[in-house]
């Protein structure tokens, strides 16, 4: 469908629908409006809430209330409705429409056409469209960016994983060698280890050996000079305790000498003082 046949051309269609049978009354009921529109309740509740932005039918008594201008408002946009257009259209369509009679003729000849309307739109449409694309591309390559970014991660992880990896390995036959060499060593380190000990358990024998025969000379030499020290020493000491004991002898002999001249020296004296006293 074309869309300019899904616009009602209001400089042909009264926006007032005419030649209906209304009663004069102020407020009709849903059913009412669905008589006079020849339209099922059900249709005229569907419309009433899917354009309730554009009607604004008032509540009174907990029940919807039409007025005629309602009903003829209502009856136009289930015409665009019934004609193809989106809600969307019938929104912006509606709003650029004038809403009572005195709007109609105090706008006169400036009210929109239908082209000019379809125009208007189309042109708000290829400005959202371009819009739209203008950020969907801004969102592709934030999103792509982003997509590379979780690649370039996911990829040096995956390469620091392989990289760990391969060190490991590396460290674990390094580790394995070594061990394997220094076992080897180990081995080579216990025979000459084994055969240093002979070496010096021999060399140590042998110098034991050489110093207990020189010390065994060195003493048997030490024990002759000191017992033929002792002989001599006993034949001075020999001699000594003799040339003592005579001069111990003398020495007695001369106290007992002068002892005895003292003795005497003092028998004479008392004669002589007996003799004087005589």
């Amino acid at each position: 469908m074309d869309n300019k046949d899904k616009y009602i051309d209001t400089q042909k269609v009264e926006h007032k629908i005419q030649n209906r049978k209304r009663g004069e009354i102020l407020y009709y009921s849903m059913s009412q409006v669905a008589d006079l529109l020849n339209e099922n309740i059900s249709n005229i509740k569907y419309y009433t809430n899917i354009f309730d932005d554009l009607l604004k039918i008032e509540i009174i008594d907990k029940e919807l209330r039409y007025t005629n201008d309602d009903i003829d408002n209502l009856e136009f946009l289930i015409k665009l409705k019934n004609r193809g257009m989106t809600l969307k259209e019938i929104q912006e369509y509606y709003s650029k429409l004038p809403l009572n009679d005195n709007e109609v003729q105090h706008l006169g000849s400036n009210l929109l056409s239908v082209e000019e309307l379809i125009n208007s739109i189309k042109e708000e449409q290829r400005i959202q469209f371009d819009n739209f694309k203008i950020q969907l591309n801004k969102d592709i390559q934030d999103a792509n960016l982003l997509y590379v970014k979780n690649i370039t991660s996911t990829i040096i992880e995956a390469q620091n994983k392989s990289l760990n990896k391969f060190k490991q390995d590396l460290f674990e036959e390094i580790r394995e060698y070594l061990n394997s060499e220094f076992d080897k060593i180990n081995e080579i380190n216990l025979d000459l280890h084994n055969q240093f000990i002979d070496n010096i358990t021999k060399f140590v024998s042998k110098e034991i050996d050489n110093k207990n025969n020189e010390l065994k000379l060195n003493l048997q030499n030490d024990f002759n000079a000191f017992f033929q020290s002792c002989l001599t020493n006993s034949e001075r000491l020999i001699k000594e305790v003799k040339s003592f004991k005579k001069v111990i002898e003398n020495a007695y002999y001369t106290q007992y000498q002068v002892e005895m001249d003292n003795a005497n020296s003092g028998f004479l004296n008392k004669l002589l003082q007996i003799f004087k006293s005589k």
